[in-house]
């Protein structure tokens, strides 16, 4: 079984949008891998108000770190914190899977 780390914009989304798109590319994942995953908990709810965007990605990469394989929701490419997500995951050799 392999964690998995999902990259997904959440500015604009609902608790419920965040977690049916999570469940999503949960399943997208399990098909490209041929094998279960264990999701890494990254949406992170009741952020500090100030910096909150840098918050949330040192938050974030500090979970990448422990992360086998990593999924980026298809409009990834449109998100700063997607886009530094994507880019370390590639320069520390986790391998990406796209929606």
């Amino acid at each position: 079984m392999k964690r998995l780390y999902i990259s997904q914009p959440i500015e604009g989304e609902t608790n419920d949008e965040i977690k049916n798109k999570r469940e999503y590319l949960a399943q997208r994942a399990e098909a490209q891998l041929r094998e279960e995953v264990e999701v890494i908990e990254s949406a992170f709810l009741g952020t500090p108000p100030r910096n909150r965007a840098l918050w949330y990605l040192s938050k974030s990469l500090e979970l990448l770190s422990i992360a086998d394989v990593v999924i980026l929701d298809k409009r990834w490419q449109h998100f700063k914190g997607c886009r530094i997500v994507e880019a370390c995951a590639r320069e520390y050799g986790i391998p990406i899977l796209d929606e």
